[in-house]
């Protein structure tokens, strides 16, 4: 972990210095002056056009470069970094998008170290794409990836308020909200807590704006993200189509295929364990039930990044984070040699069943996703991958597809093992 801590340190460093040390300039052929951190100067002025009760979701050309899309909590909650010099500031934002999701990483139960070293440092080429663009999808992965760790702790509120923060963040940060199902206890004490938090986050602004403000910006936060470019689509399960079939759904109808998809593997959940009743998941095998929830956290992972229209290639992180989440569970679990479950030889079917295809879905992500954009391609080559073959999501939609499939072939053969254990009883 050392080898680990030092290289995020590095990448730190690196990113900070480059992007501070950069002259601004008319970086977007716009006629305006920006920096080479732009995103982070428009997280930064959201506070300041905030607290002067500005319309948040309108150009201000003379200070940034592009929009703010995030709610009215995110601009208040971004104050301790506005007040700082960027010096100061954006080496922080910077430090935080990297590190918060390794610290996760350590937390989780269920992989080995060697496994958690193996996703800090994949993780990390990815992260620094995100990173260079100032952005915040390193945050998000980190919250989303802490709400999980607190879910394996049962500590359910921190894993709802984690949830929330990535909700006002990005919007479908509370699609992680479905994960709850898969922790016995988590509904019974802890629902009530999903509104309060809600109304908690929702009303941070309002000494602020006063109600009618903060519904008035609601209002036009919601107007912008309804005219987001239309049939415009850059990396995504609507972009690879475009590009590989020439075929271009509407993005809406497409939006809800992909989610009756991502939850049809949770309906056959349900009804299978009967979940309706109280104590039905407290009498599946832990190791079985410890797979279901990675395969399913690293789906909605992927799934909130290929099926958004607009995702760009530093919001890759998020799916990546999703991959290797899965990856590891599978290949690198925790040793658990002292309990019996481990020897059923159950696992080792699951491993060897489907190993080729799983490398596979590794290495054209690493090949393509994450090295894609990189300068380990000449440029033309690099190009072709991101733009023109949609390379940069493909392994992504196909280690998504894999896990839907994975997750319900391991219902089936542990209901056929079921089956057995009964027969010869």
């Amino acid at each position: 972990m050392r080898l680990v801590g030092l290289l995020y340190v590095a990448a730190i460093v690196f990113i900070s210095l480059r992007n501070l040390s950069l002259p601004w300039g008319d970086l977007f052929a716009d006629g305006g002056f920006y920096s080479h951190y732009n995103n982070y100067i428009i997280f930064k002025q959201s506070f300041y056009h905030l607290v002067a009760q500005k319309d948040l979701y309108v150009h201000y050309p003379q200070e940034q470069y592009d929009l703010f899309k995030y709610p009215p909590t995110f601009a208040l909650l971004f104050a301790p970094f506005s007040v700082l010099p960027d010096v100061v500031g954006y080496p922080l934002w910077t430090a935080i998008n990297l590190l918060l999701p390794v610290v996760a990483i350590q937390k989780l139960k269920g992989l080995s170290q060697r496994g958690k070293s193996v996703f800090s440092i994949i993780l990390l080429l990815e992260g620094i794409t995100s990173a260079l663009n100032s952005q915040s999808n390193g945050l998000m992965l980190g919250l989303l990836l802490l709400a999980f760790v607190a879910l394996q702790q049962e500590s359910y509120t921190k894993a709802i308020l984690f949830i929330w923060f990535t909700a006002f963040i990005k919007l479908f940060g509370l699609l992680f909200f479905a994960l709850i199902l898969f922790f016995p206890t988590a509904m019974k004490k802890s629902l009530w807590r999903i509104p309060v938090v809600f109304g908690l986050l929702f009303i941070l602004p309002w000494p602020i704006l006063g109600w009618e403000g903060l519904v008035t910006q609601y209002q036009s936060m919601f107007d912008l993200l309804a005219h987001d470019h239309g049939f415009f689509v850059k990396y995504s399960v609507m972009g690879w189509l475009k590009q590989w079939f020439a075929f271009q759904p509407d993005k809406n109808m497409m939006l809800v295929f992909g989610l009756i998809m991502q939850l049809l593997p949770l309906l056959v959940f349900f009804v299978r364990y009967n979940l309706w009743q109280s104590n039905s998941l407290g009498k599946l095998n832990p190791l079985i039930l410890s797979k279901f929830r990675f395969l399913y956290a690293g789906s909605w992972l992927i799934w909130m990044v290929i099926f958004n229209h607009m995702a760009e290639s530093a919001t890759y992180v998020i799916a990546v984070g999703g991959a290797l989440l899965i990856l590891t569970s599978l290949y690198f679990k925790e040793s658990l040699s002292d309990t019996k479950d481990n020897k059923s030889g159950f696992w080792q079917i699951m491993k060897s069943e489907n190993s080729k295809i799983w490398i596979l879905g590794f290495v054209l992500l690493l090949l393509f996703t994450v090295l894609g954009p990189t300068d380990i391609y000449p440029k033309p080559l690099r190009f072709w991958i991101v733009e023109q073959a949609q390379l940069k999501a493909f392994p992504c939609i196909f280690i998504w597809v894999l896990s839907l499939m994975e997750f319900l072939k391991t219902i089936r053969l542990e209901r056929s093992q079921a089956s057995e254990r009964l027969n010869n009883q």
